[in-house]
C-alpha cells in the first residue's frame, strides 16, 4: 500500500542521512575544533532525549499517522543536516543533538509498529529485520558511500548542505 512504501522510501533516506552522519560529523567538528569531549557530549544528548520520545511516540504516531511522522522525522533530519552545513564554530552542534532522539525514537517506533501490522503470520522477525536492513543496510550504507564521495570532492561543510538539500526534498505529504 501507499503508506508502506512511503515508509520504506523514507527509511532509506533517513538511514543515508544517519549514514553521513554517523562517517563524517566527528569528522566535521574536529575540523572545527571540537574535542573528544564534545564528541562524547553530542552522543550523550542523542541518547538523553531519546527515552522520552520513545515513552510517548505511540501517542505521537496516533496524532499524525503514520505519513505524518515520515514528514516531521525529514524535516527535522534537513535542519539538523542544515545546521551542520552551517556551523562556523563546534560547540554549537549541541543545540540540535536532541534532533537525533526525537528522529530515531519517533522512525524507529513508527517503522516497527507499520511491519509487524503488515507482516504475515509468522513473519514478524523476518519483517523486523526488513525494516532493520533498509535503514542500517541500504540507507546508512549508500548515505555514507555518496557523503563520502561528495566529501571528497567539495568538503564536509558542503557535503552537509547537500545531504540537507537531498533529505528536504524527500518530501512524503503527497505520496500516501
Amino acid at each position: 500500500d501507499a503508506q508502506t512504501i512511503c515508509l520504506v522510501f523514507g527509511t532509506v533516506v533517513m538511514g543515508q542521512a544517519y549514514g553521513a552522519i554517523g562517517a563524517f560529523l566527528f569528522l566535521r567538528l574536529q575540523e572545527l575544533g571540537g574535542t573528544t569531549l564534545l564528541m562524547g557530549l553530542t552522543l550523550a544528548v542523542n541518547c538523553a532525549v531519546e527515552a522520552p520520545v520513545f515513552h510517548f511516540s505511540a501517542a505521537v504516531i496516533r496524532r499524525l499517522g503514520l505519513v505524518g511522522v515520515l514528514v516531521l522525522c525529514l524535516s527535522l533530519m534537513a535542519v539538523r543536516l542544515a545546521f551542520y552545513g552551517a556551523l562556523e564554530t563546534p560547540w554549537p552542534v549541541l543545540a540540535v543533538e536532541g534532533i537525533h532522539g526525537v528522529t530515531f525514537a519517533l522512525l524507529w517506533s513508527a517503522g516497527t509498529a507499520h511491519f509487524r501490522e503488515i507482516a504475515p503470520e509468522g513473519m514478524g522477525a523476518t519483517m523486523q529485520g526488513l525494516f532493520s536492513g533498509l535503514k542500517y543496510g541500504v540507507g546508512a550504507g549508500t548515505g555514507s558511500l555518496l557523503a563520502g564521495a561528495v566529501s571528497e570532492s567539495a568538503g564536509l561543510q558542503a557535503m552537509f548542505r547537500c545531504a540537507a538539500a537531498y533529505v528536504a526534498a524527500a518530501d512524503m505529504r503527497d505520496r500516501a
